[in-house]
């Protein structure tokens, strides 16, 4: 795998993938600022947005938990649910 790196013409690919990668991230950047994507009322908007997808995500949660409780019965299947649920709710 490192002797792939000897080779010059990677190196060269990687630096400018790296170079076209960072331009590409500036100019969003500059656009991003003239169109007011970073103000306050915009934040503020997104934030609530994310809250209303987590409410929508918790109750998708619950219910799945739910079906997969009555139609399989106690398996690994609930036990993943339950687990991916207070993974992902409780951190």
């Amino acid at each position: 795998m490192l002797s792939e790196l000897e080779n010059p013409w990677v190196i060269i690919m990687l630096l400018g993938t790296f170079i076209w990668l960072l331009i590409a991230y500036l100019i969003q950047r500059r656009i991003r600022k003239k169109a007011h994507y970073y103000d306050e009322r915009n934040q503020y908007e997104t934030n609530r947005a994310k809250a209303k997808s987590w409410d929508i995500m918790f109750l998708i949660m619950i219910i799945s938990i739910l079906i997969v409780l009555i139609v399989e019965g106690v398996s690994f299947s609930y036990f993943f649910l339950v687990g991916l649920f207070f993974y992902t709710f409780f951190p």
